[in-house]
């Protein structure tokens, strides 16, 4: 799902203040909304991302961070370098693809040892890598660890600065 466009930069600089320092968004002009002026912007959703309603639609936070910042809106996705979707700290943004997105999380939930790319395979621990959609094979090694070391060196060669091993 592509995010939803944001209204222009002027108009979200009359609505909200971003404070580099505190590293959040407020409501900046009480004769434009009904907020308070100083109010923390938005409400923190179940999935773990903070949205902002203006005029009927939900604005991601992290975008509006990113307009306020720089002045433009993000030219692809933002990725949250720590993981943390309410963390919208300028130093913790930055432009990705969906698949530089993606190859930033933890291991899957349902990954019983708790290591990313690393599985029991036929009495083995097997390590794959999903690249373009496509598992490769990575080998089969005798504890969880090597299977991970496997994995960890080809996703840093592949990633580079996006991999969370």
């Amino acid at each position: 799902m592509e995010p939803l466009a944001l209204p222009s930069i002027e108009f979200l600089r009359t609505l909200f203040a971003y404070d580099s320092e505190s590293e959040i968004i407020t409501w900046n002009n009480p004769k434009l909304s009904s907020r308070p002026l100083g109010l923390v912007a938005g409400r923190l959703e179940r999935d773990g991302y903070r949205r902002i309603k203006v005029r009927g639609k939900l604005l991601q936070a992290h975008r509006v961070a990113w307009c306020l910042h720089y002045g433009v809106e993000p030219s692809s996705r933002l990725d949250h370098k720590d993981l943390n979707r309410d963390n919208n700290a300028i130093s913790n943004l930055r432009e990705a693809t969906l698949q530089q997105n993606r190859v930033n999380s933890n291991a899957s939930k349902n990954n019983k040892c708790g290591l990313k790319g690393v599985c029991f395979h036929k009495n083995r621990w097997q390590a794959t890598i999903k690249v373009d959609g496509a598992t490769h094979f990575l080998g089969n090694f005798d504890s969880p660890e090597e299977a991970h070391e496997a994995y960890r060196q080809r996703a840093s060669k592949l990633h580079g600065e996006f991999e969370r091993a």
